[in-house]
């Protein structure tokens, strides 16, 4: 083993980084149990310590969610906010049910004199996302009109999506866990 100095204990590495001290514990058993660290980890007394070298393995980090295809719904009918938001989670049900439990989904209900919705799905076969859609019983009642195309400039969308709202991401279960 090196000198002491060159290593991190888990309570600096805590101050380091936006990890709390659990979740540090939590990446220190998954680089113990992927092995080649032996050199660069190292238990004493009790205490943990991390080359510091490997800092940026602690370093807190976020999955990019991706959006293939952008529907746009309007009604006819004149309907409240809450109602957008219902049909929103319905939808997000179907497409979960029948379509990609893992697929995500955020949606913006844009404030208009006939409010209409906004949905960013991760689901990619339009064809398939169509005919659910087709027989979703919210959309039938209410005479809508049902746009859906590919995304191709996510950053573009996500401006877009903002311009009146704050999104809004329909989390998964915690159960549920996406496929890396």
């Amino acid at each position: 083993m090196e000198n002491e100095t060159n290593y991190y204990t888990l309570k600096q590495i805590e101050k380091l980084t936006d990890l709390k001290y659990r979740q540090i514990q939590n990446r220190l058993k998954i680089l113990l149990k992927e092995g080649n660290n032996d050199e660069l980890i190292f238990k004493k007394n009790n205490k943990w310590f991390i080359h510091k070298s490997m800092i940026d393995t602690f370093k807190k980090f976020y999955y990019n969610i991706q959006f293939s295809l952008f529907i746009t719904i309007s009604s006819r009918n004149d309907l409240s906010i809450n109602y957008w938001k219902y049909i929103a989670l319905s939808i997000n049900k179907d497409i979960m049910n029948k379509l990609d439990k893992y697929s995500r989904t955020k949606f913006v209900i844009e404030k208009t004199e006939r409010n209409h919705l906004h949905i960013k799905v991760g689901f990619a076969n339009k064809t398939l996302l169509r005919k659910v859609l087709a027989q979703n019983d919210f959309l039938i009642a209410n005479d809508m009109n049902i746009l859906v195309i590919d995304v191709y400039d996510v950053k573009g969308l996500h401006d877009y999506f903002k311009k009146q709202n704050k999104p809004v991401l329909i989390k998964l279960n915690k159960k549920q866990k996406p496929p890396q």
